[in-house]
This record gives C-alpha cells, structure tokens and sequence, in this order.
C-alpha cells in the first residue's frame, strides 16, 4: 500500500500460497511451450519449403494450420483434464 506522507511503497509482508505459485509456474511452462513450438515451425519454413519444392509463401500455410490446431487442442485439453 502507498503511503501518502511519503508516497512509498510498503511491502504487504504476506507471502503467496503455494497453490498460486504452482498454478502460476505450470502457465509460464506452458507459454513457453507453446512459443517454442511456433518458432520451431517458423524456423522450419525454408527448409520445409526446399524439401517439398514448394515456395515460402506456399508453406506458410503450415504456420496457420499449428496454430489452428493449437487453437483447438489447447481449449479441448482443458476440457478433457476435468473428467
């Protein structure tokens, strides 16, 4: 809370609960995952490109489709993980 003498920031002395940190750690992994998974893909495009004899802009539609699928396994994890 700020003090409005000073206009300082006093620490709130609590610590957080350890579930908040767990929960907290797993998301951050988790982004992390998901990021380095797209620059994979990204990175792969040229490669991917030559080994298909496709163009660059051609195969960028590999980028998309991940990130649909993605788009759908992420949300469908979820809901799966409640049974």
């Amino acid at each position: 809370m700020a003090d409005k003498k000073n206009n300082k920031v006093q620490p709130a002395g609590e610590k957080l609960d350890p579930k908040v940190v767990r929960i907290s750690i797993v998301l951050v992994l988790g982004i992390l995952a998901s990021l380095l998974d797209s620059t994979m893909v990204n990175v792969a495009l040229k490669i991917m490109a030559t080994d298909l004899k496709t163009t660059v802009s051609v195969i960028q539609w590999v980028t998309t489709g991940f990130a649909l699928s993605m788009g759908i396994a992420v949300p469908f994890s979820g809901w799966a993980v409640s049974f």
